[in-house]
């Protein structure tokens, strides 16, 4: 009975919150929206979902003039904070002997344990202070990991004397080992630095990458000026850095095998910079699709404005003139910050919240025709398991944390080829969009939950939206949905609204 009861209640807040593609989840926070003050002020740089859909806010948290903190909120589906984590729910944190100036990234390993990183200032050589890159790590349940070198934190720089590091971000490979990558700012030559370093899942150097678990290097077309902001982590584990070159600044992105050495098959030596306008252009942004094309977001500018930039390349670093006709996307409203994937190659940006096709194209069926206004300050996106969109910044000295509605995924003939149904919950009719329109005939059938069949349609006409009309034919809640291509059959649930 008590099972009973609560799928009942599921299901009437089903009925009762979701809405279409886009909609607030008035079911997360405050009508969708959840505010969280650490300290004085605090903000989120990063956000990560784990396996059992708790959501973590990474970022950092002021207690005064010099006192800034590491920190890690942990939310529950609900976006209320889970006390069960760290300290009533939040992690902060100063390494002793250092300031914190901010953090920058953060990740999960399969394990459930959170890393982050960020920049530490205190001494980086016996005579010298300057920033220090910080990585530690937390047990799921919000405790730093002691068996993290030993201590729970690596905080280290990249070897040159009387120099300031700077961490971009940090990546995980299949085995858990962690890469992070940066700038280095070298007072002895007066030039930036890139770095990269290695370490075991423990903690430990990895002295098979480069030999001593950390490469520098001044790229080649450069100035000594070059600012780091995103790594990225193949399929095949290569390495992929990604920032801006030069002082006028270039689009900029480097490839590395997996012991250190660049790979010279990408771009040229390894390289690839861009610049649409000639005065600063940067990545911010990236993301690595199922058939390993690298997109990336970010922005580019005259001296007088900046507008947004998103652009694709090719594996070997060439770009893709199959997005949106050239390989590029720009708009003139706004400065990317931050992208995400969806499984089928659609993608979000952070101007306003947009979602775009595989081609770039704005998707007008979702929100207010392809976009949604968001009140978060350099937000970033994240997906959770069932689509549901989380995008979170700065707002008035609070971490803001918003959810919205997504499309449901799946994949009925191959990986590259998606299809939606939407809206989940319904009320009298569904659509059925696939990202590729179908290529032969197709079954869509609907079964209740005890197999019977309620509907089904033989479709021939092959567009990519089929909307079906069900007002008349359905009397409970759950059904089933499937498509049949002759080969393959794969279906989902959908929530009949009474």
């Amino acid at each position: 009975m008590r099972t009973l009861l609560t799928l009942q209640f599921i299901l009437f807040l089903s009925r009762l919150f979701c809405q279409n593609p886009g909609d607030s989840d008035k079911t997360f926070g405050n009508n969708g929206v959840t505010l969280t003050v650490v300290k004085q002020s605090s903000c989120i740089t990063a956000l990560g979902v784990q396996k059992n859909g708790a959501i973590l806010a990474g970022g950092f948290s002021n207690g005064g003039p010099a006192d800034r903190f590491l920190t890690v909120v942990q939310y529950d589906n609900y976006g209320r904070i889970d006390s069960s984590f760290a300290s009533h729910g939040v992690f902060t944190f100063i390494p002793p002997g250092y300031r914190v100036e901010r953090q920058n990234d953060l990740k999960i390993q399969s394990d459930g344990k959170i890393l982050a990183c960020g920049d530490l200032y205190g001494k980086t050589s016996p005579n010298y202070y300057g920033y220090n890159f910080g990585i530690y790590r937390l047990l799921p349940n919000g405790i730093l990991d002691t068996t993290f070198n030993k201590t729970g934190i690596i905080i280290d720089y990249a070897h040159y004397k009387n120099s300031s590091s700077y961490v971009a971000g940090l990546a995980l490979q299949k085995d858990d080992k962690i890469v992070i990558a940066g700038t280095c700012y070298n007072t002895a030559i007066s030039d930036d630095i890139i770095f990269i370093a290695r370490y075991h899942p423990d903690g430990s150097v990895d002295s098979s990458f480069n030999e001593v678990g950390m490469k520098t290097l001044q790229p080649e077309y450069y100035d000594g000026r070059c600012d780091l902001n995103k790594v990225l982590i193949q399929n095949d584990n290569k390495i992929l850095i990604l920032g801006k070159l030069n002082i006028n600044g270039d689009f900029f992105i480097m490839r590395f095998n997996q012991d250190g050495e660049i790979d010279s098959t990408f771009g040229i030596n390894g390289t690839v910079t861009y610049h649409i306008y000639t005065y600063m252009n940067s990545i911010y942004d990236a993301a690595i699709t199922q058939d390993n094309k690298i997109l990336i977001a970010g922005f580019t500018g005259n001296g007088d404005y900046s507008i947004g930039v998103i652009a694709r390349y090719n594996e070997n670093g060439t770009l893709d003139k199959t997005f949106n006709e050239d390989g590029l996307l720009i708009d003139n409203n706004c400065i990317f910050n931050s992208i995400t994937l969806n499984s089928n190659g659609s993608f979000y940006s952070d101007c306003n919240l947009t979602l775009y096709d595989m081609n770039g194209i704005i998707d007008t069926t979702f929100g207010d025709n392809g976009s949604i206004e968001t009140l978060c300050q350099h937000p970033k996106i994240t997906l959770q398991r069932d689509g549901s969109i989380l995008i979170g910044g700065g707002y008035d000295d609070h971490m803001r944390l918003e959810r919205y509605h997504g499309y449901t995924q799946f994949y009925p003939y191959a990986a590259n080829q998606t299809f939606y149904v939407y809206p989940n919950p319904f009320l009298n009719v569904i659509n059925i969009k696939f990202e590729v329109p179908p290529t032969s005939p197709y079954e869509i059938s609907i079964n209740d939950i005890l197999g019977n069949v309620v509907y089904s349609q033989t479709v021939t006409s092959l567009e990519s939206i089929v909307s079906i009309q069900l007002n008349d034919l359905l009397l409970n809640n759950l059904y089933f949905v499937s498509v049949n291509n002759g080969s393959s059959v794969k279906s989902t649930t959908i929530i009949h609204m009474q």
